[in-house]
């Protein structure tokens, strides 16, 4: 083999459309060799390296040892002629492009090459410059594309193959035209039992679905193309299965086709139920943890007004003695004072455990706000930090649950103090704000505020900054699906002037709701 050109061994990587091909020039006549590598001399895009080899033995042993992107083939070798010369390079590099090189009389065997995989032929006799850079560009870029083209096919076919997933085509009168071994363990049936069926022998619903879908299709304003949808669907055995499925439309040979992706959700309903549940019970144990770290503050908050009570009672019967009747009076009234002030503590305890969540009820997000702020001042957890409140005057409603509404705003609140602890300047800021279709919410501090890699994973189940003692990291996560029960979000940010923020977003209801 003959060095033509300062040539390096090339790496394995993928071609870059900057970097020079590896061209390797298969010819055994050396005039021929010459005046090729004079035109190729001239060739400056696309820019190139190049190597020569005289017979398919050297071609071969070179192409298994480095890679080449091009490969410039003389037919009619030494050891080798014709097409069979062709065939055994593509059975060792697939991959690579072929350009062959052939005689004036030799464009039949040259289209035979285009059918056996060259990607481009040239006639010696007429070769010029323009003409072989634009082959040697058109030939490595249509192997590309086909290359990538065969295995974007291999790729669909592994995917619908191996889906778990029903994978499944219909034509526009519901008839099935595919199936995959997926849609054949879902249903009970082998492919062959249901192809050329209507698609009412497995999904009943669907038959009806199917002028939907192919007007949501056409017009491109209908609910169902692109839409998840629950149907049921009949195995073989004759049993029904919830499903979820969703539709698109395409074209096979110019005919519009549906397809279809189905899923057994029985498994998922069944999980949803025991999720439901044990979220209940996450929140509940939240609730209690609330109630542990406050505990101290709600014993001393409780002795307050008992101690007073004592105070009052012995007072007003020494003042009785001493016949100072007046001033029993009023000690009378301070007893009442400390006595409901006594059953407001024990009443916002209440409802925070309360375990059993309520129906879904127009709730007054100003009024649950006001509740949460109230119990956190029994704590004593809002001390020295300014309390700034800035509510719209038109009533903000929502529909939800109020206890459970509470404990998203207990939760944010008692982050945003955390987040604080260290600061001498302290603030918290509460925005309570509404259209006549939405209401937001937002609840804002003055802390160092969330960086990026803990904004993108905030709300993420046991993902915590805080130390084990402090928490397990699901307060935000039961948070978000408190609110996503509602119909809402709830979304982390940073403020543009310092702190972090947190935005609940609901719908708004209106008077006509409240019924």
């Amino acid at each position: 083999m003959d060095t033509v050109r300062g040539f390096s061994e090339p790496s394995p990587q993928p071609v870059d459309t900057d970097a020079p091909l590896n061209v390797l020039l298969v010819e055994d006549d050396d005039e021929d060799a010459e005046f090729l590598e004079i035109i190729l001399s001239q060739v400056t895009n696309p820019p190139f390296l190049l190597e020569r080899a005289q017979t398919l033995h050297e071609t071969l042993d070179y192409l298994t040892r480095a890679e080449a992107d091009l490969v410039l083939l003389d037919l009619f070798l030494p050891d080798c002629k014709g097409i069979e010369t062709l065939q055994s390079i593509t059975r060792v590099v697939p991959r690579t492009s072929i350009v062959v090189l052939t005689g004036a009389n030799d464009e039949r065997l040259a289209l035979t090459a285009l059918n056996r995989g060259a990607q481009d032929y040239i006639v010696k006799g007429h070769l010029h410059t323009a003409q072989l850079s634009r082959s040697m560009r058109f030939a490595v870029e249509r192997k590309r594309v086909g290359i990538a083209l065969m295995e974007s096919e291999e790729r669909l076919r592994s995917v619908i193959e191996n889906a778990l997933d029903t994978i499944l085509s219909l034509d526009q009168n519901g008839t099935i035209q595919s199936i995959n071994p997926a849609g054949e363990r879902t249903f009970g049936f082998k492919s062959s039992e249901v192809i050329g069926k209507n698609i009412r022998i497995l999904i009943p619903d669907l038959a009806t679905l199917l002028p939907l879908a192919k007007d949501s299709y056409e017009t491109g304003t209908g609910q169902i193309i692109g839409q998840f949808i629950e149907a049921s669907g009949l195995q073989k055995n004759g049993n029904m299965i919830p499903l979820e499925l969703s539709l698109s439309e395409t074209t096979s040979g110019g005919q519009p086709l549906v397809i279809g992706v189905v899923r057994d959700v029985t498994d998922r309903k069944l999980s949803e139920a025991r999720l439901r549940k044990a979220q209940e019970d996450l929140v509940q144990a939240a609730k209690m943890a609330v109630l542990g770290q406050m505990s101290a503050g709600i014993s001393h908050e409780l002795n307050q007004p008992l101690e007073a009570l004592q105070a009052y009672v012995d007072n007003v019967e020494q003042l009785l003695k001493e016949k100072r009747y007046e001033e029993v009076r009023s000690n009378f009234v301070a007893i009442s004072d400390m006595t409901r002030r006594a059953g407001k503590i024990v009443s916002n305890i209440k409802n925070l455990v309360q375990h059993q969540p309520q129906e879904k009820r127009p709730v007054l997000t100003k009024t649950v706000m006001e509740s949460a702020l109230a119990f956190m001042q029994i704590g004593n957890r809002l001390d020295g930090i300014e309390i700034v409140r800035m509510y719209q005057a038109e009533p903000a409603w929502i529909m939800g649950e109020a206890v459970q509404l509470e404990q998203v705003f207990l939760n944010l609140i008692g982050n945003a103090i955390d987040a604080m602890q260290h600061l001498s300047n302290k603030r918290l800021i509460f925005i309570i704000t509404s259209t006549k279709s939405q209401v937001w919410v937002t609840i804002r501090d003055t802390g160092p505020g969330i960086s990026k890699s803990v904004l993108s994973k905030i709300f993420d189940p046991f993902f915590t900054t805080k130390s084990s003692q402090k928490g397990l990291g699901l307060g935000l996560a039961i948070s978000s699906s408190i609110i996503q029960e509602f119909g809402g979000t709830l979304e982390a940010s940073n403020h543009p002037e310092g702190g972090a923020q947190f935005t609940l977003t609901f719908d708004k209801i209106g008077e006509e709701q409240f019924s």
